[in-house]
């Protein structure tokens, strides 16, 4: 893997459908970048995803040496976007929920047990 360290958000794509919904019933035009605004590093998502899965993510997951991200921070201002009465509604541990819940539904008991033919995440 890349850099944990880059910090980026985290929207739950519903949410920026209902952005976009919202959007295209404006009766003005507005140029807006859909996104929460709430940053997290890619460590925290990890962390996050592999303690839902109830694993040690620090045995799994390695970062490439060497590996130079393009950012060390992206994330919207939503601030426009709010002030047209947006907000998201999935939090970023809510997502990760929903992530994972998805792989363990696809691929059932064997995605938390570790054993060989997992999925890796």
């Amino acid at each position: 893997m890349g850099s944990l360290d880059v910090w980026k958000e985290w929207t739950y794509a519903g949410d920026a459908v209902e952005a976009a919904w919202l959007l295209v019933n404006q009766d003005r035009h507005h140029e807006i970048v859909i996104g929460s605004g709430v940053p997290h590093s890619i460590q925290q998502w990890v962390e996050e995803c592999f303690r839902l899965a109830g694993l040690n993510w620090s045995k799994h997951v390695f970062e490439e040496r060497g590996f130079r991200p393009e950012y060390p921070m992206l994330y919207s201002n939503p601030a426009r976007l709010r002030s047209l009465g947006w907000q998201p509604q999935v939090s970023f541990t809510e997502l990760a929920r929903i992530m994972i819940g998805a792989r363990a539904d696809e691929y059932g008991a064997a995605f938390f047990s570790g054993r060989q033919g997992a999925p890796s995440c």
